[in-house]
């Protein structure tokens, strides 16, 4: 498998281990769907791949929008935490502008939508409680999956997935991106270690599969 085919393993691995009929969000819902959406590089160029040109100038229109902007990725957070170092603070954004890849309240890019939209599983309405409400196991198995998609893209960037796509090949912009890290331990806390073991070997048997 190449990189782009490992990612899509592994978001696909995500949907499996996060089925739950009990839970709020699914296909139609968009409560959580604005501009805040971050990605690694890989995610955007598994999407810059599948999108046509209308579809690219709606998202190059977003650009003058105020957005969440990450500073920092979840393996450096670890790595941080690894040496009792506070990672730093930064600027929260919350946009109420509709990410342009939504259209009728449905994503189009559905099947390959980037892991930080997979991960809100909430088990309520957000748009009644104004948030989302995950277990602790699944926010468990969310970080694992965040940690590993960007250990899969190591030598790439994180960003939102707007200014990746828009601007993430080119090395004028590449200085405001945080780069990725690979981890240097993945964050389980110890009541889910024995049951989360499965899901390791499931993963590094994607990441660690010989690239095509």
């Amino acid at each position: 498998m190449n990189k782009t085919e490992k990612l899509q393993s592994i978001l696909e691995l995500h949907s499996k281990w996060t089925e739950n009929p009990g839970l709020f969000c699914k296909k139609g819902c968009s409560h959580c769907c604005t501009l805040n959406v971050s990605a690694t590089s890989l995610e955007a160029e598994l999407i810059g791949r599948k999108i046509g040109s209308s579809l690219k100038s709606k998202v190059e229109s977003s650009m003058k929008e105020k957005r969440f902007m990450p500073e920092t990725t979840t393996n450096t957070i670890a790595n941080l935490a690894l040496e009792n170092i506070e990672p730093p603070e930064e600027e929260l954004v919350f946009s109420e502008k509709t990410c342009p890849f939504l259209f009728d309240n449905e994503c189009i890019i559905y099947d390959i939508r980037p892991l930080s939209c997979r991960i809100m599983l909430s088990l309520k309405d957000c748009g009644k409680i104004a948030t989302a409400e995950l277990d602790e196991r699944t926010m468990t198995i969310n970080t694992i999956f965040q940690q590993y998609v960007e250990l899969l893209d190591h030598d790439g960037l994180s960003g939102n997935i707007i200014d990746l796509l828009v601007h993430g090949s080119n090395p004028v912009f590449i200085s405001k991106f945080p780069a990725n890290q690979v981890p240097r331990a993945i964050m389980i806390p110890p009541e889910y270690r024995n049951e989360m073991k499965e899901l390791l070997l499931e993963l590094n048997k994607i990441v660690y599969e010989k690239s095509a």
